[in-house]
């Protein structure tokens, strides 16, 4: 499917870390194409009797398949999520507690500013009471993977999507229950990220 008029029935916001300060070497790009369903519609009628969620699922395969995982500099890639409208407020809210900024791209504006860090800021001395806790799990992940390497076992494996599974959890409940990104969860997922891009 090939779609029209994408100016009149989108906008593309960037976000993450990228646009709060705290960007690093594996650090890659979110990109937000945030759908008006109803402008949408009426440059697609074909799509008129479709729900949502599965227009949501084209245009995300759409997206993967030409813009998700390339490199728009060196090292650095991108990875886009489709998003309506309706669904933009509680988002907003969501970001401004997770102390990150979006930018419009389109209207050139900033919907939400960044939290400017300060250069000097170091969080391994600020939160020193996090690191053990980030090093024990990143150990636990670095023995199951040696353990998998050794057997191929699916019980290691299996263990190990249990260990992200919960990374991911500590980080959502850290954004949930306002830390941002100075709470717990998510300095642990900081510490232990670069193992994803092994």
């Amino acid at each position: 499917m090939k779609y029209v008029e994408p100016l009149s029935w989108a906008s593309l916001w960037l976000m993450g870390s990228t646009t709060s300060y705290q960007y690093g070497d594996f650090d890659d790009l979110d990109l937000n194409l945030v759908v008006n369903l109803d402008a949408f519609l009426l440059a697609h009628p074909v799509y008129s009797l479709m729900p949502w969620e599965d227009i949501r699922r084209e245009l995300h395969l759409f997206c993967r398949t030409n813009v998700d995982g390339k490199e728009f500099r060196d090292g650095k890639k991108m990875q886009l999520f489709v998003r309506k409208e309706s669904e933009v407020v509680s988002f907003l809210a969501l970001s401004r507690q997770m102390a990150q900024g979006i930018y419009n791209v389109h209207e050139e504006n900033w919907l939400v500013h960044p939290l400017k860090i300060d250069i000097s800021f170091d969080p391994m001395k600020a939160f020193q009471e996090w690191a053990g806790l980030a090093e024990n799990m990143l150990q636990k992940i670095e023995d199951l993977i040696a353990e998998y390497h050794k057997d191929n076992s699916f019980e290691n494996l299996e263990a190990l999507m249990q260990v992200y599974s919960e990374i991911r959890l500590k980080r959502h409940d850290s954004f949930q229950g306002g830390g941002g990104q100075f709470g717990q969860g998510n300095f642990i997922w900081q510490y232990v990220g670069i193992w994803t891009y092994a």
